[in-house]
């Protein structure tokens, strides 16, 4: 059966190449964050960059699922045109563009006949080198067929630092030539930005004082990315406390859950997963707490407090399993509530930045700040 499918699959890429009429077009450029479900990450990050820095000649597309129902970022609006994936304007456009830039897989990316004259960059979607991906994360026959040929039409490879160059390269299927180590551009602003005006920028945006605190728990989901769900619950009450008792002052509990997760409410917290950038809430936190998210890579960056909550960790590992040693990640994790207050309790900079720089070292971090400046001028778009 399997087969048959996959033989289906082909026969459609070879149909679609009807629209290879159409001439690839040098000043086309479309972007594609999470399948189309939204406009974010690494490829707004390098859009943003080309609005500000290139001339108006381009044409900039973004591929979303719901064009009614997405959020546009203000510095975008006006300046780029938005395509409903898997429609007929979405297949004239990806099979005719010079340049696609995605984070994961494209909408109907195994019927998708590249054209050898088109870029296609992948930037992916997290740093570090933490919950398994790809054929390690288990997967079946076609869907190995799949991600085989999925592989094969990328021509650049985002990486946030060797270790994941080497185990993607595997993961995903990509030669390991393809991938090129300048970090990834939504990490730009945390290794060189003005941090304090996205602090500033954050308070406004939620009515907090200048000397209020945050903490933001941001877990990643359980399951399968199109059915997740996350269902355990943070004591924030006791974890006010801690954070009170270890660093005084008044703390706002913030709440995020993976944009795949239905957000949640709890009195007394707020559901920060409204605000569409999750890089301007960790360069504006105090402390982030979270498990196995990579969003602890991004965070890490700012050498600011975060720890680990853990309690399914056992759990977790005999589902999908990890590329490295918790232990040897930039927090200390907790598998329960009382774990986690000692951590807390127990917390020293100078250990916390030493631990940071030896993650960022075993790991081979290839962040430079300008990500999205080197992979363009690698692409011939800035010299």
């Amino acid at each position: 059966m399997n087969n048959f499918k996959y033989f289906l699959i082909c026969c459609i890429r070879q149909i679609l190449k009807l629209f290879w009429l159409r001439k690839v077009n040098d000043r086309e450029v479309v972007f594609c964050s999470y399948a189309g479900r939204n406009i974010s990450c690494n490829p707004m990050y390098i859009c943003r960059y080309m609005l500000q820095n290139l001339d108006g000649a381009y044409k900039y597309i973004w591929i979303v699922n719901d064009r009614a129902d997405v959020y546009i970022p203000e510095a975008m609006k006006g300046k780029i045109e938005l395509i409903t994936s898997k429609s007929f304007a979405y297949f004239k456009y990806i099979l005719s563009a010079k340049l696609v830039i995605y984070n994961m897989g494209l909408p109907c990316g195994s019927l998708l006949p590249k054209r050898a004259s088109q870029t296609y960059v992948n930037t992916w979607h997290g740093g570090g080198a933490y919950k398994r991906a790809g054929k390690d994360a288990s997967i079946n026959e076609l869907q190995d067929k799949i991600d085989r040929y999925g592989g094969s039409i990328i021509d650049f490879f985002l990486s946030s630092n060797k270790k994941f160059s080497d185990i993607m390269s595997s993961a995903q299927q990509v030669k390991r030539e393809k991938f090129l180590e300048v970090g990834m551009p939504r990490n730009d602003k945390l290794v060189n930005g003005n941090l304090t005006e996205l602090n500033k920028k954050i308070r406004e945006y939620y009515n907090l004082g200048c000397r209020d605190k945050i903490v933001l728990f941001a877990p990643t989901y359980r399951g399968d990315f199109n059915t997740a769900s996350f269902n355990m619950e943070l004591d924030y009450v006791r974890l006010k406390a801690a954070l009170q008792k270890r660093f005084g002052g008044n703390w706002i509990v913030m709440e995020r859950m993976h944009h795949a997760v239905q957000g949640r409410e709890h009195t007394g917290v707020i559901n920060a997963g409204d605000y569409p950038d999750m890089q301007e809430l960790l360069a504006a936190i105090d402390v982030l707490i979270t498990d196995f998210s990579s969003s602890m890579w991004d965070y890490a960056l700012t050498k600011k407090a975060g720890f680990l909550f853990t309690p399914d960790i056992e759990a977790y590992k005999e589902e999908r399993n990890f590329y490295t040693p918790v232990e040897t990640w930039p927090y200390p994790a907790a598998k329960s509530m009382e774990e986690l207050t000692d951590c807390i309790q127990s917390f020293d900079e100078s250990r916390n930045i030493e631990k940071i720089e030896k993650h960022f070292h075993q790991l081979g971090n290839c962040e430079t700040g300008e990500a999205s400046f080197r992979l363009l001028r690698k692409l011939g778009y800035i010299k």
